[in-house]
């Protein structure tokens, strides 16, 4: 008699514990149904608009609605990163849960700080372009293009300008440019000779196709051969901006077709373009004028009369410069370039 009460408690333990398991049970098969329900009403819906938006803003939405997500980078130096440049399907098309999407997203590379090449070999130019750390990677910059000019003053086979400007940020994809002094106009043992002319050479001249325009421009004035652009037109490329893409030499003046795009309205470096008007007579030269020292860009012929029409110019600018050119004793254009903020 003694053990009844034991058996009972025990069965009724029993039961509690049985109705509690059913119980969890139902619970969770209740809430299995309801999700169940819920991803069956959600299997399809229509595709967002994504370009242009930041991905970080629209990944959260994007696993919500269980789509496979394929990240794929571009590099885009003049979009904002992590910007989404295309995306695979359509907006507005009838997408299913767990199908998938490739995303285009604006994802620069590292970022690499251009050389100062001016005044060293080539030869070491070529190495130092050739071996470009950043962090634990090596990288390496393409070596586009390299003019001549004879310079008296200066060893043969010496950079005396680049593009890009040193110290500049460059992607890995860029490429640079040279002008370096040929071993026509100079001396292996050249030094420095305050005041000595160089003599105008345009023969055997290296077609400038190829070339960026901030060195060519530079070229011509140093050789004293008179240049004009004929055409400006878009590039394909971000990186091709500035490139020379054509050319004629008509009686001695070299008419240029360049690939051209106008820089953000906030940036410090790049190629800018003026309109200037020879409105004197006489021999025009162009300066690029920074601090203490100052760079030739374009000059032309003794003119018996002044141009009545603007012609276009372009030329790069690091920082803030100023940009000068006269005809004859004539100033025809003076202005001060001021860094964006």
């Amino acid at each position: 008699m003694k053990e009844k009460p034991a058996f009972q408690f025990f069965t009724s333990t029993s039961r509690l514990v049985l109705y509690m398991v059913l119980a969890l049970g139902i619970f969770f098969s209740a809430a299995f149904l309801v999700f169940m329900l819920r991803s069956s009403g959600a299997s399809e819906f229509p595709m967002p608009d994504l370009v242009g938006k930041y991905y970080i803003d629209v990944h959260n939405d994007l696993s919500r609605n269980q789509l496979r997500i394929v990240i794929q980078k571009k590099a885009f130096p003049d979009r904002a990163a992590g910007v989404i440049l295309a995306q695979s399907i359509v907006p507005g098309a009838s997408v299913s849960v767990r199908e998938k999407i490739y995303i285009t997203v604006n994802q620069p590379e590292p970022m690499l700080q251009m050389p100062d090449l001016v005044g060293v070999p080539l030869d070491t130019a070529k190495s130092r372009l050739a071996s470009m750390p950043s962090e634990e990677d090596v990288y390496s910059l393409q070596l586009a293009a390299i003019s001549y000019v004879p310079m008296a003053n200066v060893p043969a086979n010496t950079v005396i300008a680049q593009f890009p400007a040193a110290k500049e940020n460059v992607a890995p994809m860029e490429r640079a440019y040279l002008l370096v002094s040929s071993v026509e106009g100079a001396r292996p043992d050249a030094k420095p000779e305050a005041g000595k002319p160089v003599a105008p050479q345009t023969s055997n001249m290296e077609s400038p196709v190829g070339q960026n325009i901030a060195i060519a421009a530079e070229m011509f004035a140093r050789r004293n051969i008179e240049y004009r652009i004929r055409s400006l037109s878009s590039p394909a490329s971000y990186y091709d901006s500035g490139i020379i893409k054509g050319y004629e030499n008509q009686n001695g003046v070299y008419l240029l077709d360049v690939y051209y795009k106008k820089p953000g309205e906030r940036y410090q470096n790049g190629l800018e373009k003026i309109d200037v008007e020879l409105d004197e007579p006489g021999i025009c030269k162009g300066e690029l004028i920074s601090g203490d020292t100052s760079r030739p860009f374009f000059v032309t012929g003794d003119r018996k009369s002044a141009e009545d029409k603007e012609i276009p110019l372009v030329f790069y600018r690091k920082g803030e410069v100023q940009v000068k050119i006269t005809c004859g004793d004539s100033t025809v254009y003076k202005k001060r370039f001021h860094p964006e903020a």
